[in-house]
C-alpha cells in the first residue's frame, strides 16, 4: 500500500502576519479620517484616488517593510501638526 501527502499551498492571506493586518488597518483608519474631513474639499477624481491609494499604500507596506515605519512617523507628525495648530 502506497500512501501519498498532500501538500496544500497556504493562501497568500494567510502569510500575512499580525504586523501586516494592524498595517493595514491603520491604513484605512487614515484614509477614513482623511475621507470624513477633507471630503467637502474634494471632488470625485481626488475620492477615487484617495479610494485608490489605500490598497497601494498596504501593498507598499506589505511588499516593502522598511517603508512602514516611515509611513507610519509621517502620517502621526502630519496629524501631531495638524492636532497643534488648530489647538491654538
Amino acid at each position: 500500500m502506497n500512501t501519498a501527502t498532500i501538500n496544500y499551498n497556504e493562501s497568500y492571506l494567510s502569510k500575512r502576519n499580525t504586523s501586516d493586518w494592524v498595517f493595514a488597518v491603520l491604513v484605512v483608519i487614515g484614509a477614513a479620517y482623511a475621507f470624513m474631513r477633507y471630503s467637502p474639499s474634494m471632488d470625485i477624481y481626488e475620492k477615487w484616488i484617495l479610494a485608490g491609494a489605500v490598497p497601494s499604500a498596504i501593498w507598499l507596506g506589505w511588499f516593502w517593510r522598511p517603508l512602514r515605519p516611515l509611513m507610519i512617523t509621517v502620517a502621526f507628525s502630519h496629524w501631531w501638526r495638524l492636532a497643534r495648530t488648530s489647538a491654538i
